[in-house]
């Protein structure tokens, strides 16, 4: 009887780009993306088109700043994809993201998520170790490949992810 490996799904991570520092009583939540944090969503963006990674859908925080980082990523990029703004993946922990993705119910094969650091790293460490525990730089508009091997994303436990590479925007442009 011969072997068959389960079907792998793609997981992109991407951590919003850089933000303006809070205005007066502004809150944490609402902050938008600086300048600098627009150029780099942009240049994400640009990457995923050259590259030619797919991407079939988008699981973002609902955070301003997640939000434009998104957009702007799937505009330049020029695809036409399902964004789901999600106000659970706001500064949230990397289990908590796992058990939103494990909660994913769409049919997307190539999964983007967009959120905030320490959960996307601490994501990247629970997919991609045995512990847990991955100590890597994960600045803003960092992006990170993973291949999973699940047959839907409800079979998505710790350690089925494989990095593939992890890229800082500084790196994609």
């Amino acid at each position: 009887m011969t072997h068959v490996d389960p079907p792998l799904k793609s997981l992109l991570i991407l951590r919003h780009a850089d933000a303006l520092p809070r205005a007066g009583s502004q809150a944490d939540f609402d902050r938008v993306l600086s300048p600098l944090g627009r150029e780099q969503a942009a240049r994400v963006g640009r990457f995923l088109k050259e590259a030619r990674i797919p991407v079939d859908a988008v699981l973002c925080s609902a955070a301003p700043r997640a939000a434009e980082t998104a957009q702007l990523a799937l505009q330049a990029a020029g695809l036409s994809v399902p964004l789901h703004l999600e106000r659970a993946c706001y500064e949230v922990p990397g289990e908590e993201l796992l058990r939103l993705l494990h909660d994913w119910d769409g049919p997307a094969q190539h999964l983007l998520v967009v959120g905030h650091n320490p959960g996307v790293a601490h994501l990247l460490g629970l997919l991609t170790t045995h512990d847990g525990q991955l100590s890597v730089a994960f600045p803003p508009a960092t992006l990170a490949a993973v291949s999973v091997a699940a047959t839907s994303w409800h079979h998505l436990e710790p350690t089925v992810g494989t990095l593939r590479w992890l890229l800082p925007a500084a790196l994609l442009g």
